[in-house]
């Protein structure tokens, strides 16, 4: 798409280390947004306020790959790099990245800066998640020293942490696997339940280049770790190879299931291939869920890259309301590639769930962990067909029909891809990506509030 061609050096600029971009999050609010067949909405959305992020009066940018609300209604924001932009003595601007992992935003509108517990430029992936306590468990990746121009990273060591909002508490260096170098990007969510904690991260085996998928558990305040297998299993249905070649992995636990993973990898399906010892044609882009009962096992093929689209960057929330697993698919058609935001809605284990488009023109998407309880609405960065500079903000929510329903829009103030949102109050989205002040070039991130209000009346 042209249009993204155009932004990849802005792109560059913003996040040096990696290219990544999320541009659609999903999440549970408990605001006016209840569906019944019986009842139709009406919703306005409105932008209540913007504000820029500062330290110590300098502009500040966080590469807002986490952002998160707290039993105590403290934000969380959270990310590498973290960039203050100073000034250096001719005027030019200058970054400093040393020190600073991230900031809360406190339910009392103070601003505490989280200092990076190693070198701050060697750090990468942040996962983070609110605890019962109202701190902050933090997991992230420490890239190694010596790293040549061009040279891909490699990661030295995985972190977990946790933060109370002051000081970090702990520190604890995870177990690496012999002859596994863990991928520095694309690790799925840090998932927290009762005192265990777990987090699945992208691994590649000594002189390989296809990943497979590692499952951290920290039991008892140890910690241990699991390759999932990549055996054929002709008993599946479709005859997968499990977890190999993974491009992308979400993680999330239910009550009824457990721990459930998403995967993204090639699909080898040929089943007649596979029982003849050969490996049949792949295809890429294709989207399983993986259940661990006694151990990690397939539970089915969600979507199917070649004939569905390929899918990428998928984000997986169960509970009790009903589970939900989010992606965006590359669809081509006779106008050219687009991405197009779905999602699917019901009960993984009743199988009763249905795939629903929810915006058809998107620029990028990965969507962060939703908190559970609530209706469910995604913002989208939506693109017009006609390309840049027309850009929006949507609003989206799913009926009790299992339509998707525009709620309201608002323009897009951001230059930057890199997009984040939370719910920190009932009927509130707040929404954090980048923007680059033209009078001064001073990149900083923007802030931006805004409130649905919905009415309901009888069709």
């Amino acid at each position: 798409m042209a249009t993204l061609d155009s932004l990849r050096g802005l792109q560059a600029y913003i996040s040096p280390r990696r290219m990544i971009t999320l541009i659609l999050g999903a999440f549970f609010y408990t605001a006016c947004l209840h569906s019944q067949a019986s009842v139709q909405e009406t919703c306005v959305v409105r932008e209540v306020s913007r504000e820029r992020l500062t330290f110590e009066g300098n502009p500040m940018y966080i590469e807002p790959t986490v952002f998160e609300t707290n039993n105590r209604g403290d934000i969380l924001l959270a990310g590498a790099p973290s960039l203050i932009l100073t000034r250096d003595e001719r005027g030019k601007p200058d970054l400093v990245t040393d020190s600073i992992f991230g900031m809360i935003l406190g339910a009392d509108r103070r601003k505490r800066v989280v200092p990076a517990p190693i070198d701050a430029k060697r750090v990468a992936d942040i996962r983070a998640s609110p605890r019962e306590d109202g701190s902050w468990a933090f997991a992230f990746a420490e890239l190694e020293r010596s790293q040549k121009p061009g040279e891909t990273s490699r990661v030295a060591h995985l972190w977990y942490g946790v933060h109370d909002g002051s000081i970090w508490s702990s520190l604890e260096r995870l177990p690496l696997p012999a002859k596994w170098q863990p991928e520095p990007y694309y690790s799925s969510a840090l998932v927290q339940r009762g005192d265990t904690v777990a987090w699945a991260v992208r691994v590649t085996e000594q002189g390989r280049a296809a990943a497979r998928v590692a499952f951290f558990e920290r039991r008892g305040g140890r910690w241990s770790y699991e390759i999932l297998s990549d055996g054929i299993r002709p008993d599946y249905g479709m005859t997968s190879v499990p977890a190999y070649g993974t491009a992308y992995v979400a993680l999330a636990h239910s009550d009824t299931l457990g721990f459930v993973l998403a995967i993204v990898q090639s699909d080898y399906v040929f089943t007649g291939a596979v029982q003849k010892g050969e490996i049949g044609r792949s295809d890429a882009g294709s989207l399983f869920l993986f259940v661990r009962r006694s151990e990690w096992e397939p539970l089915r093929r969600v979507v199917f890259g070649s004939r569905d689209g390929e899918a990428h960057h998928p984000s997986l929330s169960l509970s009790r309301a009903g589970d939900a697993l989010t992606w965006w698919a590359e669809v081509t058609g006779p106008a050219g590639t687009r991405r197009e935001a779905r999602t699917m809605l019901g009960n993984l284990e009743e199988r009763n769930e249905r795939v629903i488009p929810l915006d058809s023109t998107i620029l990028w998407s990965n969507i962060p962990l939703a908190p559970e309880g609530g209706m469910r609405l995604w913002v989208t960065d939506h693109i017009a067909p006609s390309g840049l500079p027309d850009r929006e903000i949507r609003f989206v929510g799913v009926t009790s029909e299992g339509e998707s329903q525009l709620l309201g829009s608002i323009p897009n103030p951001y230059t930057g891809l890199f997009f984040n949102a939370t719910s920190p109050a009932p009927s509130e989205v707040l929404i954090s990506s980048a923007v680059i002040e033209p009078a001064d070039s001073m990149l900083y991130s923007l802030l931006l509030r805004a409130r649905i209000e919905c009415s309901a009346h009888a069709q």
